[in-house]
This record gives structure tokens, C-alpha cells and sequence, in this order.
């Protein structure tokens, strides 16, 4: 009789488990012996069941060898820093998938308090433009070789006139927009120092980049009243004839449209400590 063990998690990965369950000298029946099936394949998807165990009682998963001196945890991590250092495809297209909720959602808060402008046709395809220039230059720092960077070139040429060009237009027809670059320079230079010691999936980088998409809520605001309120929503006022109260009508306009922006990122910046610790570092 053969016996399976408990398998790891792996990405789609067939392990055999060879068949030493056997007793000592019992011959092996035809078509059935080592050669034939004393291997039993066996895949599980990543992650595992055993997953929820692991978090439910906090005992560590046994590891299994998928070569020597490496288990399928060191193996998973190797594969990921190998798939990470590839320019390729991944210059133009991000790997961060809920970067695209935080994109988007923001915008679509400002535009449920304040309505919409006409120059949000320029202006979030800048704001999109700027998150994929900033992905491509992230790329471009942290890669050591000359080949690659070469490989790198296009994207970085590409994102970065696509913002400049639209950029500019958004400024031109919305000029009242350069006062929030006094919020948004700090948190950008805040990701960019972390990128360039390496260290652009560190805690202040995620916060900093999560805040900054946050923010957008109030700019897309600030464009649908068409600047009014002050310097930031700070100019003071009752906030009577702009849009935007809340249910019980005490806040109106921009203390509102605050409130709500603060709201934002408090739900976005605390996915941030989430997902490293329970996704990223779920195998420590």
C-alpha cells in the first residue's frame, strides 16, 4: 500500500511522493511496482487549505524538500524575486492589482459628493499616466543591469510624455490644480526614497502612495466646484452653494468632502499593513 502525504502549497505544481510505505519485502504487484504507479501525483493551488489552519492556530506548517537544502516556501519566494526582476511585459503593465481600486474609487467618491467636471477627461488619465510613469521609474531604479534598463527605456518615454503632455493641458485649462501639489510632493518623495534604497514594498512607501491616491477624492471634488472654497477647502465659509452635506446636514461642502477623503484613507492605508503581514508574509 502506498501512502500520500499532506501536500504544500504550490503554483499548479505535480509533486510525486515515492512509495517507502511499503513492507520490507513484499514484491511488488505487476503494473503496480515503483517503476509503474509507486509514484502518486498529487497539486493543490497556492494557497492551501492548510492555510486556515495555519492562521486559526498559529502551529507552522511542516516544510517539504523540493530540492536539497530548499523547501517549497524558499522555492515559491526564489520563483517571485525571479518573476520580479524581469523588465519585460511588467514595465508597461503593474503587477499591483488593487493599486487599480485605489485609482479609481477615490475619483468616483468626489464625483458621488461634487459632481463631475469636463476636465476629468484630462485630468485622471494624467493621474493614471503619473502612477504608471512612477511604476516604470520604480523599475528602472531598482534595476542594476545595463541590459535591462535598456529593455526599460520604452515605457519610461512613453508614461512619461503621456503625463507631461496631459499633465500640462490639465494645468492650462485648471490651473487652481498646482495647490495640491503642496500635499502630494511630500508623499511622492516619501515613495520615490523608498524605491531608491530599494525598499518600495516598505510600509512608508504603501502609505505614502495609498495617500496620495486618497487624495484624490478631494481633487476631483475641487474640480467640480471649480476651485472655490480657498487654498485646499481651507478658505473657511459655511460652505453654503457648494455640493455635498452630510445625512444630517451639520457639514456642507468641503468640511463634508474632508471628512469623507479622511474616511478614504483610513480604509485604504489600513488594507496596507494588512496585506503584508496576512498575504505577503502569510508563510512567516
Amino acid at each position: 500500500m502506498t501512502q500520500q502525504r499532506p501536500s504544500e502549497p504550490s503554483d499548479r505544481h505535480v509533486e510525486y511522493v515515492a512509495a517507502d510505505a511499503e513492507p520490507p519485502g513484499r514484491p511488488a504487484a505487476s503494473g503496480t511496482g515503483p517503476t509503474a504507479h509507486g509514484n502518486i501525483p498529487h497539486q493543490q493551488s497556492l494557497p492551501g487549505p492548510d492555510d486556515d489552519v495555519l492562521l486559526a492556530t498559529g502551529r507552522p506548517r511542516r516544510p517539504a524538500s523540493t530540492r536539497e537544502g530548499e523547501t517549497l516556501i524558499d522555492s515559491e519566494r526564489r520563483r517571485q524575486e525571479k518573476i520580479r526582476r524581469q523588465p519585460g511585459r511588467r514595465a508597461w503593465t503593474p503587477n499591483q492589482h488593487g493599486a487599480w481600486s485605489m485609482l479609481v474609487m477615490p475619483p468616483i467618491v468626489g464625483w458621488v459628493v461634487g459632481g463631475i467636471s469636463w476636465v476629468n477627461l484630462l485630468f485622471l488619465p494624467a493621474w493614471w499616466g503619473a502612477y504608471l510613469t512612477y511604476w516604470a521609474w520604480s523599475q528602472w531604479l531598482r534595476t542594476r543591469s545595463a541590459r535591462k534598463r535598456r529593455l526599460l527605456v520604452p515605457p519610461l518615454a512613453v508614461y512619461t510624455g503621456w503625463t507631461a503632455l496631459l499633465g500640462l493641458v490639465t494645468l492650462a485649462a485648471a490651473p487652481y490644480l498646482l495647490q495640491w501639489a503642496v500635499p502630494m510632493l511630500p508623499l511622492f518623495a516619501i515613495a520615490l526614497w523608498e524605491v531608491w534604497r530599494g525598499r518600495e514594498r516598505s510600509l512608508p512607501s504603501g502609505l505614502a502612495t495609498t495617500a496620495a491616491a486618497s487624495l484624490m477624492a478631494a481633487v476631483t471634488y475641487s474640480l467640480a466646484v471649480r476651485g472655490a472654497g480657498g487654498f485646499l477647502g481651507t478658505g473657511g465659509g459655511d460652505g453654503a452653494g457648494l455640493p455635498g452635506a452630510s445625512p444630517n446636514g451639520e457639514l456642507v461642502g468641503w468640511p463634508w468632502m474632508w471628512l469623507v477623503t479622511a474616511s478614504t484613507a483610513a480604509y485604504f492605508c489600513g488594507t496596507v499593513p494588512y496585506i503584508k503581514s496576512m498575504i505577503r508574509e502569510r508563510f512567516n
